[in-house]
């Protein structure tokens, strides 16, 4: 049951109202003639009242309701049990807030104060709630039950209640003064007599019975309520409490009576304090208090000692619970087993020392420190975490005869001024040795495994100890393995409460750590012994390199002088391409440095060679062959290339296989054999043209004189005859050709000079443009375009202006017969010096066919042609390349099929 909520039954409430209503009832007795309009105010007031206490019953009971959902969820949430319910919080919380509002909107003034305050207070724990929900959505569940319980929640969703209590009691209050003032209507205005008033008199009666049902179900919600909450806290993960203003326990739930090891009924009263653990129970009684009096939460962490001993930790969290007096009423707390908690963070910090103490030995080895003092610092470490009386550690070693025994680097025991150090510093000194190996520790020699006895005296492995021993009760030997063979042995006796394989997994960081550190003094000592062979080597050594090194020097420098002195660049390199030394010719040559060259590779400098390559070179010289030359390119470090002529040879230097190459630069010798080829080219087709000449000068007069007289009488008897059209037609053929074989003679004439040629200066642009003139509207109609590119200004060249038209026209009626679909025919002027001679370059490119990549080097020879039989001569080119020869000129042409071709003539001016 909720302490706000009054328990009276509201028949009470009436009793004296009733009497005062009869008496009045008596002295208006005579006032009958207003009972009918009485009774009709009176019935509109009972149905307003009736739906009035509806409402206020109906709000009550969906308040708690939400409420009792809101607890169920938040506390699910807080414990990471359904992290949906407590999304599922905030709606509720939501709701609940709209409802209330919704009731302010009709409440008496006396109710709306109270519903004011439980909007703010709704609100404030809407916040604290998501805040909740927000730690356990992390995983913080342990900080999401401190922020669900907390005090401030607890308080403020008691007072809460508190605040709806008192609206349910106001709003009563209200519905009942509603029913005195009907019970007074009655009596006041009742004129009817005793009959009348019997009938109002049975209808209180019946409207304080309902009244008093609706009370009595809502109390009963309020039962059911409670039970709920009291089956959420039997299935909840922690342990709920509640206590009395005395500190007597009044319940515990089920989860309470797990952790502490108690039953219900033992923990209620003063039963609860037998559990506290007697070493936190004077601790946990004076925070209590202190928490009692300052109405402060309290929380701590102590320890329950169950009935069979057994060692509980929990978290303890309460909150004081204050009476309408303001004094204290209990507490209501839960407890949560944090055992685990505790194991864990003590096992961490032990792991953190350990952690810590063997980072510190490895520092200690790594500064050289006194292998003594290291292990006595490892065995200390041991002692203490295995909780022993004395023990040892020391390494395995091997006699001539294979033997196995123990050099023993530290042996102590755990109290320095006990009878077990008096007796190790006697007879077992640091440096000393172990040899007895019918033992337990020689066991673990032999065995190379771990031996635990906890009963040495009854052990049948145990030998008799030395005279004067200390006793030996229990013991456990560990061997130290490194990779799989046993480095050493630690030693550990009489631990109180024994032995075991636990205490093998708490040890093993040690062992390994030990281990290592023995490996590592192994090895130190091998290398040590090692260096000091090598040094007497050395030394033996030293003497006869030194003499051998001034002579190696003196001959080395000679050598180096020489290779540096040639005119040719000297690589050495490995057969992976790596530069192992260059002379300084090398290093002008392509202009890096000596420390550059030997970052480089072979390919870094000639172009097209590969690892392929060089391998079959040296295959070759393998096989016998002294050297290989071959020519190649080579690339200086600003990019630009020159040929060479590259001899390679086998070297052997230091053991090693390599390959000298000497790149010789044959840049001359490759332009001077250009020039020759190019000589050689011109001579012949000069040659050529020559021959052509003659022939040309010395059959024309033979061929011309004929066939002119061929010509007259043609045309004469073409004249006789014009009315037979069946001699006609032979005739015009016949003109045809005599036509043709004209042209061709005409072209031979001029291919042989014989006209008169007569220089003067010419403005190559004016006569293009003149050329153009003549052409340029019938090349529009063709749809080809003509593109001018003149530089401007040039300077005039000496030649004939005729004929340089006629090269002109050539070239240009060879480009529209490329074009026979259309294009563009570009013309291009520009000055240029080369030589030291200024020359006029003239460019003419269309976008035509192009020409056969095989018929360039044939283009200017008489009577070659490209074009269809009957078409072309084969002689315009050929006129065009004796013209531009007699301007002491060049013609060259530059093709690609299907792309266009450009003819580019250079006259000297």
């Amino acid at each position: 049951m909720n302490p706000g909520m009054n328990s009276n039954r509201p028949f009470s409430t009436f009793r004296s109202p009733i009497k005062t209503l009869s008496l009045i009832s008596l002295f208006f007795f005579l006032l009958f003639a207003l009972v009918g309009l009485m009774v009709w105010n009176l019935h509109s007031r009972y149905l307003h009242t009736e739906s009035r206490e509806k409402q206020i019953l109906e709000f009550v009971a969906e308040v708690v309701q939400i409420n009792e959902a809101l607890t169920l969820s938040g506390v699910a949430a807080a414990h990471g049990d359904n992290i949906r319910l407590g999304q599922e919080q905030e709606i509720d919380r939501n709701r609940l807030h709209q409802i209330i509002e919704k009731q302010l909107a009709t409440a008496s003034p006396e109710g709306k104060p109270l519903l004011q305050k439980m909007l703010e207070i709704n609100q404030v724990l809407k916040e604290l709630e998501k805040q909740s929900l927000d730690l356990a959505a992390r995983g913080r569940f342990q900080e999401a039950q401190k922020a669900h319980s907390s005090r401030q929640y607890m308080q403020l969703n008691y007072e809460f209640l508190q605040f709806l209590s008192r609206f349910s009691k106001r709003a009563k209050e209200g519905v009942e003064m509603d029913f005195h003032q009907f019970f007074r209507g009655i009596f006041n205005f009742s004129v009817i007599g005793s009959s009348l008033l019997l009938f109002l008199w049975v209808l209180t009666l019946v409207l304080v019975r309902r009244s008093y049902q609706r009370e009595t179900l809502a109390e009963g919600q309020l039962e059911e309520s409670e039970e709920r909450f009291q089956s959420l806290a039997g299935v909840s993960p922690v342990g709920i409490f509640q206590t009395d203003g005395q500190g007597e326990c009044i319940y515990v739930n089920r989860k309470w009576c797990e952790i502490a090891g108690i039953n219900e009924s033992h923990a209620w009263g003063r039963g609860w304090v037998q559990t506290l653990h007697p070493e936190d129970r004077q601790r946990v009684f004076e925070k209590w208090q202190s928490s009692l009096e300052h109405l402060t939460r309290f929380d701590d962490q102590y320890r329950f000692r169950k009935p069979d001993g057994t060692i509980t930790w929990v978290a303890g969290c309460a909150i004081p619970r204050v009476s309408a007096e303001g004094q204290p009423a209990g507490y209501v707390g839960t407890i949560t087993d944090i055992t685990e908690l505790k194991t864990l963070i003590e096992n961490f910090s032990e792991s953190e020392q350990l952690i810590g103490h063997i980072s510190h030995v490895q520092e200690q080895y790594i500064e050289d420190a006194d292998p003594r003092t290291i292990f006595e610092e490892l065995l200390d470490k041991f002692l203490e975490i295995a909780q022993s009386e004395y023990g040892f550690i020391g390494e395995t070693l091997h006699d001539d005869a294979g033997q196995p025994y123990l050099k023993i680097y530290s042996i102590k025991a755990i109290t320095p001024q006990s009878e077990f150090t008096r007796f190790f510093e006697g007879h077992y000194p640091p440096g000393g040795e172990f040899r007895a190996i019918d033992t337990l520790f020689g066991l673990v020699l032999k065995t190379n495994r771990e031996v635990i006895s906890n009963d040495v005296a009854g052990d049948p492995r145990h030998k008799a100890l030395p005279e004067g021993h200390p006793p030996l009760k229990s013991f456990l030997g560990l061997p130290l393995i490194q990779g799989a063979v046993q480095v050493g042995i630690v030693g550990l006796a009489n631990r109180p409460q024994g032995y075991s394989r636990e205490l093998l997994a708490r040890l093993a960081p040690l062992l390994h750590t030990a281990s290592a550190i023995i490996t590592a003094y192994r090895i130190d000592q091998k290398r040590k012994k090692a260096e000091q062979a090598l040094k007497r080597s050395h030394d033996n050594l030293e003497s006869l390199v030194l003499d051998r090194t001034r002579d190696l020097a003196a001959s080395e420098a000679k050598f180096r002088s020489v290779v540096n002195q040639a005119a040719d660049g000297i690589f050495l390199h490995d057969l992976e391409g790596r530069y192992v030394d260059v002379n300084n010719t090398a290093c002008e040559t392509l202009g890096y440095a000596r420390k550059e060259f030997l970052k480089m590779r072979v390919e870094d400098v000639e172009t097209g060679v590969s690892k392929e390559t060089m391998v079959q070179h040296w295959t070759e010289m393998e096989k016998g062959k002294i050297s290989i030359t071959h020519e190649g390119v080579h690339r200086r470090k600003d990019g630009s290339t020159f040929p060479v002529e590259i001899r390679l040879g086998f070297a052997s230097l230091g053991g090693k296989n390599l390959i000298v190459a000497i790149a010789r630069d044959i840049t001359l010798r490759k332009q001077n054999q250009q020039k020759l080829e190019w000589a050689r080219n011109e001579i012949m087709a000069s040659k050529k043209l020559a021959a052509i000449g003659q022939l040309s000068a010395g059959v024309s007069h033979e061929v011309l004189n004929p066939l002119n007289i061929i010509s007259v009488h043609t045309q004469l008897l073409m004249r006789k005859r014009k009315d037979d059209p069946a001699l006609l037609e032979p005739l015009g053929k016949i003109m045809n050709e005599i036509k043709r074989i004209q042209k061709i003679m005409s072209a031979l004439l001029t291919f042989s000079h014989k006209g008169k040629s007569e220089f003067e200066p010419v403005d190559v642009e004016n006569e293009l443009e003149a050329v153009l003139t003549l052409v340029e509207k019938d090349y529009t109609l063709e749809n080809i375009t003509i593109v001018r590119r003149f530089e401007g200004n040039l300077p005039p060249i000496s030649g004939d202006r005729d004929q340089l038209r006629q090269v002109y026209l050539n070239l240009i009626h060879n480009a529209r017969q490329a074009m026979n679909r259309g294009g563009t025919l570009t013309l291009e002027t520009r000055k240029g010096v080369e030589e030291k001679e200024t020359w006029i370059q003239i460019g003419f490119t269309d976008t035509g066919c192009g020409i056969k990549k095989e018929h360039l080097d044939k283009m200017f020879e008489p009577f070659f042609t490209t074009k269809p039989e009957g078409q072309g001569t084969g002689m315009g080119l050929a006129v065009v390349h004796g013209i531009i020869e007699s301007h002491r000129g060049t013609i060259s042409v530059q093709s690609e099929e299907n792309k266009g071709s450009t003819f580019s003539i250079k006259i000297p001016v």
